[in-house]
């Protein structure tokens, strides 16, 4: 199996011989859809805009969050084949948990956040312990944008994308050193336009 690419503009879709007709008829939307920068960015608005429309009553009527597990559960059965009372969602390869709903995927600790707080996050959230399957909310908080965590130095790392450029601000032990100096730097480069939220 090949590894997944990331689909620029000039990437060629390639149909597996398996999928048939529908493959190749699938392939050619793909090649269509992302002839240009310009149907590509519409794509992403598009899905943006589909995960704005999640309400919190569709979330609440599809799932059961426990706050101190960090377990999300489907309340319906689902056409899956995932039964009701079942844990929903599935590890990816970068360790967060996944849940689909209507077609689109959510991360399951932004979900539990919508869930327990009432409202969408703000801005990234950060796994306290950084086990990124432990989705409990006493092991979630919102942090400054700009600011990720950096597991070969065991450091947080800082940095700010600026006038097409990254502009680094330096690596820190505690989050809140490193949220600090993100601000700092984005007052630096933005002056009165910086958003730190």
């Amino acid at each position: 199996m090949q590894a997944s690419r990331r689909i620029t503009p000039n990437t060629k879709c390639v149909t597996p011989a398996r999928w048939g007709n529908r493959g190749a008829e699938h392939g050619a939307e793909k090649r269509e859809r992302f002839t240009d920068a310009a149907s590509m960015r519409r794509h992403w608005k598009s899905t943006d805009e589909a995960k704005n429309m999640l309400t919190l009553e569709r979330v609440n009527e599809l799932l059961r969050y426990d706050p101190g597990t960090g377990q999300l559960f489907w309340k319906l059965a689902r056409r899956n084949g995932s039964e009701a009372g079942s844990a929903a969602g599935c590890a990816s390869s970068n360790g967060y948990t996944r849940v689909k709903i209507d077609g689109v995927q959510y991360l399951a600790h932004r979900l539990a956040w919508f869930i327990h707080y009432s409202e969408w996050p703000t801005g990234p959230i950060d796994h306290v312990d950084t086990v990124r399957a432990n989705n409990s909310i006493s092991n979630l908080r919102v942090c400054t944008g700009g600011v990720s965590w950096c597991s070969a130095l065991s450091r947080w790392h800082v940095q700010i994308r600026a006038a097409g450029r990254i502009h680094q601000g330096g690596y820190f032990i505690a989050i809140d050193d490193a949220e600090s100096a993100a601000i700092q730097l984005r007052t630096q480069l933005h002056g009165e336009f910086a958003r730190h939220a």
